[in-house]
């Protein structure tokens, strides 16, 4: 699973500088997209609550309960706190459309079909992260 489940990310492991900033960029795409559903939820359950008033709909038929089974979905794909375990979920989520983002970025990476611009800011950003942590000294050595 993409991002910091707990099959990836054990409590008790050291975390690199580059799962740090991946954790990062994650959790701000899925906050966006969070905050982007409650944007458009926020109006369609008042429109859906007149609707339901106006035609007198009760119980399952309802609206705006409806419209409560496709949060509960959409909370359950986006994971933002990553409470679901996506690797077992049939339905689409974030998580997974993530992951295959990624493969895709490596893929093209690796076969070269990245531009040449793309490939150069990529690269330059890795030998960055590698030698801020060639900079970092070991956390086990003790400090004289």
């Amino acid at each position: 699973m993409l991002g910091f489940s707990k099959k990836t990310l054990p409590k008790d492991e050291p975390v690199s500088r580059w799962q740090m900033i991946r954790q990062l960029l994650i959790f701000q795409l899925k906050l966006a997209i969070d905050a982007l559903r409650d944007i458009l939820l926020s109006p369609l359950s008042m429109i859906l609550t007149i609707m339901d008033l106006m035609a007198g709909n009760k119980n399952e038929k309802r609206w705006f309960t409806r419209l409560m089974h496709f949060g509960r979905d959409t909370d359950k794909a986006i994971n933002l706190f990553n409470q679901h375990d996506a690797d077992k979920e049939s339905k689409p989520n974030v998580d997974r459309a993530f992951e295959q983002f990624e493969e895709l970025l490596k893929k093209h990476y690796q076969t070269g079909d990245l531009s040449n611009k793309t490939k150069a800011a990529i690269d330059k950003s890795l030998l960055l992260l590698k030698k801020n942590n060639l900079n970092e000294e070991p956390q086990d050595k003790e400090k004289p």
